[in-house]
């Protein structure tokens, strides 16, 4: 009969496959590490916090639209300006989620080789994350500067 070795990472853990008669020896291993994402995670929530706050801003956006075409110039500057204060507020999480993006690449370049993937693909869905947010953002630039010439040419309708 030969020596079977198996390894096992836990006390505890389940093992299928043992036949009686054979002679096994179970050699405890260190168990694998947890990869810690916790970057990942603050620059994934952060931007995702910020997709949140530029739907709030859309619909301002979109009600400040809605008053201009009924020719309520006053109705929408106050809706377009309730979007622009939502806007300034948001770039600072933007700015978080960068240095929550740099510290997971960080992360990535030091990890150990068992957690090494993990700590990668946390790292590409923060700089995924961070590209989204600046596209969106890129977006709703175009957004206010079109709502903006629409207000302003609705108003110099109403007083010229």
């Amino acid at each position: 009969m030969a020596d079977i070795r198996r390894n096992v990472r836990a006390i505890g853990q389940r093992i299928s496959g043992l036949q009686a008669g054979e002679t096994y020896t179970f050699v405890l291993k260190r168990p694998k590490p947890a990869p810690d994402l916790t970057n990942a995670r603050r620059c994934v929530k952060l931007t995702s916090a910020y997709i949140d706050v530029v739907r709030s801003i859309t619909d301002e956006l979109d009600h400040a639209h809605q008053r201009a075409m009924i020719g309520d110039s006053s109705g929408a500057k106050t809706a377009f300006q309730k979007a622009k204060s939502l806007f300034d507020g948001i770039g600072i999480a933007v700015s978080n989620a960068h240095g929550h993006a740099e510290d997971a690449k960080g992360d990535s370049a030091d990890s150990p080789s068992e957690t090494k993937d993990a700590y990668e693909s946390a790292a590409k869905a923060a700089e995924l994350s961070i590209k989204h947010a600046d596209w969106v953002a890129k977006g709703l630039d175009e957004v206010f500067r079109a709502v903006a010439a629409f207000i302003d040419e609705v108003s110099i309708r109403e007083h010229g």
